[in-house]
């Protein structure tokens, strides 16, 4: 790590460090891990001297953008997921379609606007959030490329790829002075699958209208999981234990979060809210 990247991740040892692991948690619906991420938000902006960490796992769901609900045919592509067992969810987080399932982990570091004493730009946190997980993860840094895998699904300019293939992606959300970065992270299981999936999806929903630059022509072949690009298996056991060990390098001790009175308020309104989003794209 040099230059900008060591300065970043430094800026996150002045913090506590506290971490939320879901599947050790009372929410257990892959709607409540998508409305946390809006209370955690709120939670650093009322108190900035801390970072949360939000570990969630997920069982055979489709994450949908509110870009795919535009989509002229969406409904279409909603009954093709839940053909094939997925459930179709909705989240207010950026990004486009992609899939969450066992071999799946999603990773999110939600920050306040300021560490260090400086301002933190959306293109920073994606920085910071790209160098967190080369150290967390069982990778080498020299063989993580970050740049755009055009024809994976939910493609984006901090795309995570070994030899040219996606294994991660980035997405962003701000509340006020909270800034969230959330990584999915394809460890395990059969990634061509669920590029097939994505890809039938836009085909359905699309139809024979011709589908603007926002939504990619998905190739399964364009990304892989962690375990087969690095030929040892990867488990979200891996994950954990990777995330603990930055913790402790950056000096700090990783604190089980519990979520108070105030935050469970915010996410009764937010399931409300996240409800009333679902049953507008006509996802009951």
């Amino acid at each position: 790590m040099k230059g900008v990247s060591l300065l970043l991740l430094q800026s996150l040892a002045d913090v506590s460090h506290l971490v939320y692991h879901s599947s050790e948690a009372h929410f257990t619906a892959s709607i409540d891990e998508l409305i946390l991420a809006d209370v955690f938000l709120k939670e650093i902006d009322r108190q900035k001297g801390q970072l949360i960490w939000h570990l969630w796992p997920l069982e055979r769901t489709v994450i949908l953008g509110m870009a795919d609900c535009r989509l002229p045919h969406f409904e279409r592509g909603v009954e093709l997921i839940r053909q094939h067992g997925y459930q179709p969810l909705v989240r207010s987080i950026g990004g486009l379609a992609v899939v969450a399932d066992a071999g799946i982990v999603n990773l999110s570091l939600i920050i306040p606007d300021h560490l260090g004493g400086k301002k933190l730009d959306m293109g920073q946190a994606y920085q910071l959030m790209v160098v967190c997980l080369k150290e967390i993860l069982p990778v080498a840094a020299h063989e993580v490329e970050v740049r755009e895998i055009s024809d994976s699904y939910c493609p984006g300019t901090y795309d995570l790829s070994i030899r040219g293939q996606k294994f991660a992606g980035l997405a962003q959300r701000r509340i006020k002075s909270g800034i969230a970065i959330s990584a999915y992270i394809s460890l395990s299981g059969k990634q061509e699958e669920r590029g097939v999936l994505i890809r039938e999806f836009y085909q359905v929903a699309a139809g024979d209208s011709v589908p603007q630059p926002t939504y990619p022509k998905v190739n399964p072949a364009s990304m892989a999981t962690l375990s087969d690009l690095l030929a040892q298996p990867v488990r979200m056991e891996d994950v954990m234990g990777g995330l603990h060990q930055l913790i402790q390098n950056l000096g700090q001790t990783p604190i089980d979060y519990r979520l108070s009175l105030e935050n469970l308020a915010d996410f009764a309104k937010g399931k409300r809210d996240a409800i009333e989003r679902h049953q507008k794209v006509g996802i009951g």
